[in-house]
């Protein structure tokens, strides 16, 4: 008969530390000793197991009947007296195997029909290979074969899940982009992604095939040859200008419904505008570059949220259209769904136009100019006023000093004060009036000076168009003027515009979130998509190069917007 006593507590030793959800150790006899985690193996078939550690503390065990040591007992002790024995502190090690894991259960499809029923997998559909489902209705109706109104890819069951790293569910293959399309979504999302990179059609529709389930090569008999079918590779740009316009709308309207959604703004809403024309040499081959088209671009200042006196800046929209007038600008702010309350841009003629126009509706419109611009223009002048002979030039002094650093445009009185000093000096020196810049005084002076004003008392509001301008030369021009001279589609060349705008405002960001929008309004329409080729032009029609196209456009863009202030 024998007892234990513990007589030193229990510590954790090595590395790792003790868990009280670590398994128990198998010896009985090591009931309450600690065990710690030891790390892991990976069995030949994949399967991990467990290794642990058991940590028996040094204790005191009490032994009684001990028999007498030696042939004879010693003097002055009894043969049945109990004995104190220590034993040492234990470790070992020991392993644990999960290998009765159950397989992992996933829900199943469901049918729109016959919500409750019981839904199987049920082969595949013979033409399009999708993932084909049996339903079997509760109330005793017919069963029925469906596919989703996505169809997906089939995937197979693993019976080697143990084994893999991730384990496939059997009812979430890939799904189609929409009902009749070889691609999937995830696959229409990388190539919009691609072209709002600037990829051209035809490479992503290259590498779109590429994607796509490769055809066994057909074989021909002995002795017989095979007529080789014409190359369709010239033809495979056609899929990149598909999705530009059967997605882009798709993903350019999800973008509209989140501006729609953003707090009322309490500051001025501001637009800077510019443009860039793009031009192609002559068809005659001659040395002389013609315009082909022009792309305007209208950058937004904005606010965050109501209670932030600051701005933010965003590409709003940009387009492609045979010119540049006043009628295309106009175009493009009603476009782009902001009534704005100020306009930042250079003195071009035609936003000049614009603005007059937007104030007959909008009376407190302000066009403020660019400052870089108007110092531009002002250096010009004066640069330029030389007469007589010999050459006498004007000697501006500080006038011009004023000019390079933007002094003159910091106030209203600094610009008075500047044509003031600009008068006398050149009355003092003998100018010619007709040498004096005369005619842009008389265009730009009230205006520029309606615009410090409205600065003095806004300094949130930007003084010049940098902004736009750095998106021209660093994205737009890019992206556009390699194959300036292949565009001819408007609608597409436009579609595919927002592509570029959504990217520039990271909303292509992530694939997988592009796919969802997609797969989202894909199910909402039954499956179906928007239908591919309904924007192409007649032939040798050109649109993009037809100028009579932006007073059309304007018209029903003026009409749609009295409708929508009359609802």
């Amino acid at each position: 008969m024998s007892s234990i006593v513990t007589t030193s507590p229990l510590r954790e030793g090595g590395r790792f530390v003790g868990r009280s959800n670590n398994p128990p150790c198998s010896n009985p006899a090591h009931k309450g000793a600690t065990i710690q985690a030891s790390g892991f193996r990976v069995r030949a078939d994949g399967v991990k197991v467990y290794r642990y550690r058991c940590v028996t503390p040094s204790r005191e065990i009490v032994v009684e009947d001990v028999p007498a040591r030696g042939p004879k007992p010693r003097k002055n002790r009894k043969r049945n007296s109990p004995e104190i024995v220590v034993l040492p502190r234990e470790t070992h090690k020991f392993s644990v195997c999960v290998d009765d894991e159950p397989a992992p259960k996933f829900a199943g499809a469901k049918c729109a029909k016959h919500p409750g029923s019981k839904v199987v997998r049920w082969g595949l559909e013979s033409s399009s290979k999708r993932q084909r489902y049996c339903c079997t209705p509760t109330g005793g109706e017919p069963n029925h074969t469906f596919t989703m109104a996505l169809p997906r890819k089939a995937v197979e069951r693993d019976p080697q899940w143990k084994a893999s790293d991730v384990v496939m569910n059997p009812h979430r293959g890939a799904t189609a982009s929409g009902r009749g399309q070889t691609a999937t979504t995830d696959v229409v999302a990388q190539g919009l992604l691609m072209l709002a990179h600037g990829s051209s059609y035809a490479k992503v529709g290259l590498w779109a095939s590429q994607q796509r389930p490769q055809r066994a090569p057909r074989t021909s008999p002995p002795g017989k040859v095979r007529k080789t079918r014409k190359n369709d590779s010239a033809n495979t740009w056609q899929t990149g200008a598909d999705w530009v316009e059967m997605f882009s709308p798709v993903l350019w309207e999800a973008w509209q419904a989140t501006l729609v959604s953003e707090p009322e703004a309490t500051l001025p809403r501001v637009l800077v505008l510019d443009d860039i024309p793009l031009f192609s040499k002559s068809a005659g081959g001659g040395s002389r570059s013609a315009m082909v088209f022009s792309v305007l671009v209208a950058t937004e200042y904005y606010q965050t949220s109501p209670g932030i006196r600051s701005y933010r800046q965003r590409v709003r929209l940009i387009r492609a259209y045979p010119n540049h007038n006043a009628d295309a600008y106009e175009l493009l702010v009603v476009d782009s769904g902001v009534n704005p309350d100020v306009i930042v841009s250079d003195s071009s003629t035609a936003i000049l136009r614009l603005v007059k126009r937007l104030k007959k509706s909008n009376p407190n419109l302000v066009w403020v100019p660019s400052a870089y611009h108007v110092a531009k223009q002002m250096t010009k002048a004066l640069n330029a006023m030389r007469w007589g002979k010999p050459v006498q030039r004007f000697v501006p002094l500080d006038l011009l000093e004023r000019v390079e650093n933007y002094a003159f445009l910091s106030s209203p009185k600094a610009w008075e004060q500047w044509w003031r000093d600009l008068e006398s000096r050149a009355g003092a020196q003998g100018v010619p009036a007709n040498k004096l810049p005369t005619n842009w005084y008389n265009t730009y002076y009230q205006l520029v000076a309606d615009g410090l004003d409205y600065l003095a008392s806004h300094h949130n509001v930007p003084r010049g168009t940098g902004a736009v301008e750095a998106t021209i030369r660093g994205e737009v021009k890019p992206f556009f003027e390699p194959r300036a001279a292949a565009f001819t589609n408007i609608e597409r060349i436009n579609r595919l515009a927002d592509l570029l705008t959504l990217r520039l405002n990271g909303r292509l960001d992530r694939p997988s979130e592009v796919a969802e929008i997609l797969r989202r309004d894909a199910e909402a329409a039954g499956g179906f998509v928007p239908p591919a080729r309904a924007v192409t032009e007649q032939k040798g029609e050109r649109l993009l190069h037809n100028p009579a196209v932006i007073a059309r456009s304007l018209g029903e863009a003026r009409k749609q917007a009295r409708k929508a202030v009359v609802k």
